[in-house]
């Protein structure tokens, strides 16, 4: 009861800070953090909270104006949030277990205070700063979240009388006069809650922490070396391409050596607490020191957030031979990586290449396997994908295929109630002949045109194509083929197919904001024969969006997702 208990006001309090604050300033003081790492940002006080060589951090540097950052906060919530609330509340009704109707309790109270903050005075009443400054990190391995606060009295009466009508009440405390509140001493880790000096500070802590201990995480000592008086966040912002809108690492290396053999403080009474679980693991040492210098940590950063783009990218760093080998792996695709259309997806891939790598590591798993039992699944799932890669018909495609965009250009509900649309098929390889016969493959009657590249557009005869097919045309240069189904456009299909071809990208896909305007009279249809009722958030994505987009690709110091969301 206590631990989920303890865990229900944890995901509450995460939520409330989340929704408190949206990160960025102008695009001046952008460019200056950005050209002069600003002294005025580096020492943002939350900053000096964390130490510098902590394993795990995320921060900002820079903040919005408090109207930009409300006004965008009001967007991306949207109308819909009142179902979100609906659903919340049904959650609750049909609720048994004691523990859950607690935490439903107090996050229906918090979202419903928060839904109703419209205005700057509204927010400020609970306390709220919209552009609140924010920073999660490890004191060791134990983790702290601090917020940035518009009045801490007045979050301290907008927050307990929650926590007391959802029945989960913090014992309050006091250390060198900072009060301070926490969750009851009846488990090995304990919720710490401060709202003190206009900060929000929520961690966990052991039940036997000391009072050093219990300084460091309240902010009452500070770390002597902190990412206020370090160059280390700017120089992961410089790393990466990160703006000061939000930047952290996991460093798997400090993290490991905290685990197995723990230096901090905070790290030794945790696992003392804990029953020193890592004693467990000390024959793993080994296997994970191995992944740790394989994968050596996580950057995770705002590449932009402005009121008209949102951009946020996570980098997989890896040691050399594996970055090297992804770059080897993705393959260039005519066209991949750009926006045309509706939507689209696609994939960059040199299967020989991905086979080759993926053999070679297959062997050296086989020669000195993992022992630890933690980590012997790896040792299984390394043989059997293996033998995917290996089977006949990626070893056939391989050579002849090394890429393929589907691209939508338009899509419609007939009058019939069937779907219609156009739409571009690129194939890409460096195997010109290889090409046509995967072209082939995976639409037969293309292999009648007798495609040689560059020979312009040609149609497929419609008596080869299924009934009511759409009329299909191709294109083809010596790196790729393009099939437009339902576009007879010459320029558009050679355009397409000549499109430049960036090497770095393993999966990239976008969607318009037209697309989910597009999808509304499928939504209706749907609503009319089923309990479907997404044609209004359809809406808000069509008013909201210009452009979103995802992306997959290899860098030089390992792998990047990003996630881009352009706004109207």
């Amino acid at each position: 009861m206590k631990k989920t208990l303890t865990l229900a006001i944890s995901a509450a309090l995460v939520s409330a800070s989340l929704l408190s604050g949206c990160s960025n300033e102008s695009d001046t003081a952008q460019k200056a953090a950005q050209d002069t790492g600003s002294a005025s940002l580096t020492q943002h006080p939350l900053l000096g909270f964390i130490p510098d060589h902590s394993p795990y951090y995320f921060a900002s540097r820079d903040v919005l104006d408090e109207k930009t950052a409300l006004d965008l906060m009001l967007r991306l919530r949207g109308q819909q949030i009142e179902t979100d609330l609906d659903e919340l509340r049904l959650a609750l009704m049909q609720a048994q277990d004691p523990w859950e109707i607690s935490m439903l309790t107090l996050a229906l109270g918090l979202s419903e205070a928060l839904v109703q903050a419209n205005t700057l005075e509204e927010y400020h009443a609970l306390g709220l700063k919209p552009n609140a400054h924010s920073a999660f990190y490890g004191v060791g391995l134990l983790p702290v979240l601090r917020v940035e606060l518009h009045d801490s009295e007045a979050f301290s009466q907008f927050l307990l009388p929650l926590l007391t009508e959802s029945g989960l009440t913090l014992e309050k405390a006091q250390l060198q006069g900072q009060e301070y509140f926490h969750s009851g001493d009846d488990l090995p880790l304990r919720l710490l809650l401060s709202m003190h000096n206009q900060q929000l500070l929520m961690t966990l802590a052991p039940q036997e922490a000391d009072d050093a201990l219990l300084e460091q995480l309240l902010g009452i000592s500070l770390p002597s070396a902190s990412l206020a008086n370090s160059n280390r966040l700017i120089e992961l912002e410089k790393t990466h391409g990160f703006s000061p809108y939000g930047a952290g690492q996991i460093r798997t290396q400090a993290l490991l050596q905290e685990w197995m053999s723990p230096q901090e403080a905070g790290s030794q009474q945790l696992l003392a607490q804990l029953g020193s679980p890592q004693l467990a693991m000390q024959g793993c040492e080994a296997d994970a020191q191995r992944l740790a210098q394989r994968f050596s940590g996580l950057a995770l950063g705002m590449r932009e957030l402005s009121s008209q783009r949102i951009q946020a990218n996570l980098v997989i760093t890896t040691d050399a031979e594996l970055s090297q080998d992804l770059q080897a792996i993705a393959a260039p695709v005519p066209g991949l990586g750009a926006t045309q259309g509706l939507a689209s997806l696609g994939v960059g891939l040199n299967l020989p290449a991905l086979v080759q790598s993926f053999q070679r590591y297959s062997n050296e798993i086989r020669q000195q396997p993992f022992t630890c039992a933690a980590f012997s699944d790896f040792n299984i799932s390394v043989q059997e994908m293996s033998l995917a890669l290996s089977n006949p018909i990626a070893l056939m495609l391989g050579p002849n295929i090394q890429g393929l965009k589907l691209r939508l250009n338009s899509l419609s509900l007939s009058n019939q109630g069937e779907p219609e649309g156009t739409g571009l098929v690129t194939l890409a390889s460096n195997n010109a002949q290889g090409l046509l016969a995967a072209a082939a493959a995976f639409l037969p009657p293309v292999a009648s045109l007798g495609l040689t590249p560059n020979s312009g557009v040609q149609q497929v005869s419609p008596e080869l194509l299924p009934y009511g097919a759409p009329p299909l045309f191709a294109s083809m240069t010596d790196k790729a083929i393009t099939l437009g189904i339902g576009i007879s456009d010459a320029k558009q299909l050679e355009e397409e197919t000549k499109r430049p071809a960036q090497a770095s990208y393993l999966l990239y896909g976008h969607a318009k904001g037209e697309l989910y305007r597009a999808l509304i009279p499928f939504t209706q249809l749907l609503e009319m024969e089923e309990n479907y009722t997404d044609t209004a958030r359809m809406e808000e994505a069509a008013n909201l969006y210009r452009n979103t987009a995802f992306w997959l690709k290899a860098t030089p110091v390992g792998a990047e997702l990003g996630i881009d969301l352009e706004l109207n």
